[in-house]
This record gives structure tokens, sequence and C-alpha cells, in this order.
């Protein structure tokens, strides 16, 4: 077992400053029909929200979702024809942003965010999709037609179901908030089902990556095969703040953290485990005080096929935070940064390209999708 002293964390790995922070080409979303970006403080009387997804499709191509309101709105919203709101997908080119495909499912009943979150889709290794349709779990096809389809359990109103996709492999995870069940996409059977007791964090190929906690200070982080009760490794991190974990492109897992929790020097940073092996931390860049509104490490982007990933996270620079967070991209191999760049802090989300060279930014309050060019991560080791 292998265990993670915060005072290891004390050993700044350098790293250097990439490609420029400016976007390649900007493509402005009203082309593509988005709706107008409202803030969360002016609401539409319907309480509508568009909730932007953006995710990178097998083929590697960009998928935009979100939810857009019908104009004017129905006084009758009982039946799909008559709905208020829509769901509606765009499948982007990442060379030009120019609209390839485009499907749009109509929502009967109130847009209420337990409406909305009967509305999921994610794309699959093979190049199809897994998707929750008004309480029905289906997989599509890459044209969005149905191949399998399955009316789900109505939950009780404080729970609802969530699917999590790999970046490879056949599985995928359904989500009750009471248990986990696991489906092979390709035949749609279930293989397994698990308590929700101990939580799935993500999945690669036939593994699962599964943590527990203990008292909130340190971490069982494991994996498990999904074919058998075996554990692969099993390694105790020890750290006060974990922010996440997730499979990377060759099944190696990426932790995000923070040090100095307490203190006014707080810091975040990221590091791998391959096989049960922990690798040297990698700080973000820029240090925020303990009373930041500052959050810090939000969310991390792998890319498919590629030793890349993109942190989203919000950063102290000097006394003005402003509305703002910061965009990094970093080559997983050697901890090298390879873009930072500044972006807005609401209505922002990011993906980037399966082989690593494409950043993807949607930015509502500017109408605009932001593409940057990354260049090839390199192949040197820590």
């Amino acid at each position: 077992m292998r265990v993670i002293k915060l005072v290891l964390l004390m050993l700044l790995f350098s790293v250097s400053a990439g490609a420029a922070d400016k976007p390649a080409r900007t493509v402005k979303t009203q082309t593509l029909g988005l709706p107008e970006y409202k803030s969360y403080s002016n609401l539409s009387p319907l309480n509508y929200r568009p909730e932007y997804r953006l995710h990178i499709t097998a083929n590697d191509e960009i998928m935009l979702s979100y939810f857009q309101l019908n104009t004017p709105p129905p006084a009758d919203k009982s039946t799909p024809e008559t709905s208020a709101i829509s769901f509606v997908v765009l499948i982007l080119s990442k060379g030009d942003g120019k609209l390839i495909n485009k499907k749009v499912w109509p929502i009967a009943g109130e847009p209420s965010p337990e409406q909305r979150r009967k509305y999921t889709i994610l794309p699959l290794p093979d190049g199809g999709y897994a998707a929750l349709i008004n309480g029905r779990l289906q997989v599509l096809d890459a044209a969005f037609s149905i191949i399998h389809d399955r009316l789900l359990d109505r939950l009780p109103q404080r729970y609802g179901y969530k699917i999590s996709v790999p970046l490879q492999g056949t599985f995928f995870v359904l989500d009750s908030g009471v248990e986990y069940e696991i489906i092979d996409y390709s035949t749609f059977k279930t293989v397994k089902r698990l308590s929700a007791s101990i939580p799935i964090r993500d999945i690669w190929e036939d593994k699962l990556l599964l943590r527990s906690e203990d008292a909130h200070v340190a971490y069982n982080l494991y994996e498990r095969k999904i074919g058998d009760s075996s554990r692969g490794y099993n390694v105790k991190i020890d750290i006060p703040l974990l922010r996440g974990e997730k499979f990377i492109h060759n099944g190696s897992v990426i932790i995000m953290s923070s040090m100095g929790l307490y203190t006014e020097k707080r810091q975040d940073y990221w590091f791998t485990i391959e096989n049960g092996k922990v690798d040297n931390p990698v700080f973000t860049g820029g240090k925020r005080r303990f009373n930041d509104r500052a959050e810090g490490i939000s969310n991390a982007i792998p890319a498919r096929r590629a030793p890349a990933v993109a942190i989203y996270a919000s950063k102290h620079r000097g006394w003005d935070l402003g509305d703002y967070r910061w965009l990094e991209v970093y080559d997983t191999n050697s901890g090298q940064k390879l873009l930072e760049t500044k972006t807005y802090n609401d209505g922002v989300v990011v993906v980037l390209s399966a082989d690593g060279r494409t950043l993807a930014v949607f930015i509502a309050k500017k109408g605009n999708i932001e593409f940057y060019n990354i260049p090839a991560p390199g192949s040197k080791k820590k």
C-alpha cells in the first residue's frame, strides 16, 4: 500500500509555459441558432436554464447539448408537440466549428429541474451514444437512431438517474443513487450490480475506480474488475482535500487536490497513479489566499487517446480575482504545461479533443466557441 504524505507535496515540480494563450479561431454561437445568454439572476418566468454540456465524440467531433426555450411558450405544455422547451444536441467540426448534425427532443411538461435531469446524452467509444431520454435508457447509433431502449423505474423524488461512460471499453454505468448497474452497451445486458455505499468514480474498459473515505482525511482508492470480485491496486491517499479522480487515456488515474487548505498559501495540484505507483505532483500556477472565494480545481478533462488533460480552476493572481477562471492543458507524461488561458467564471464548458491537439471552450456569456491549438504532448517521462 502506497501512502502519500503531505510533506512530499512541498517538492514543487517545475513546469514551463507552452503554447500561446489566444484562441486560434472563434465561432459565434448565434450562427448555430443557440439561445441568448441569461445569467442565473435574469431567468425567465419558466425557470429556464440552457445547462450547456460539451463532450467529444469517438470521431473526434464536438457535441454540444442544451435546453432551448420554445418561443412563444405555449399555454398547454402537456404534449411534446406543445412543449415549452426542447433538448437539443449539435455535432460540430473541431476544425472550424461548422454544424455536422442536429437532433431535437421536445419535452412535455413544465421545464423543472427534475424534468431536465431526465435528459442526458454522452458519447460512447464505438461512435454511438448512451442517453437518458424522458425516463428511458437508450443506446443510440451515430445518427441518433435507437438501437436499445428501456423504460426506467420511477425513483423517489430526491433520487435521479445518472450515466457514466468510459474513454475506452464496452461498459457504462447507470447510477440510480441506490445502486450501480454495469451495462454492456453492445448487448444492452446488465453484467453487474453494486451497492452505492462505495462510490464508483469512473470506468475504463473492464475496470471500475472506487473510493472509500476515512473521516475525510484519508482516502482508499482501488480498482475492481467488472467480471469478478478481485481488486487491482489499493492506494491510501493521505491528503485532506481530494477534489476528484478519473481515468485517463492509458488506464492510469489522475488525482486533483489542494495543499495548504487552512493556510494563506493554498495551492492546487494534480498527480497520476499508474499500476498502483504514485507519480510526482504537478502544481498548477498561482496561489490563493485562505479567505478567497476561489474554489480551486473544479474539473479535469482528459483526452481520449493522448497523454493530455485540461484543468479548469479558479486561481488567485493578485487582488483582482474578478469573474474569471483559468484553463490549463498539461502533458500527463512529463507534467509540462502546454497552454494557459483565462476565461469567464459563469456559463463556460470545456472539452479536449481525442488527440489532445484542440481545446474547445464554449462561453455562453460571450456567445462564442473558442478553439485553441495545443502542441503535441512530448514523450519524456517525469
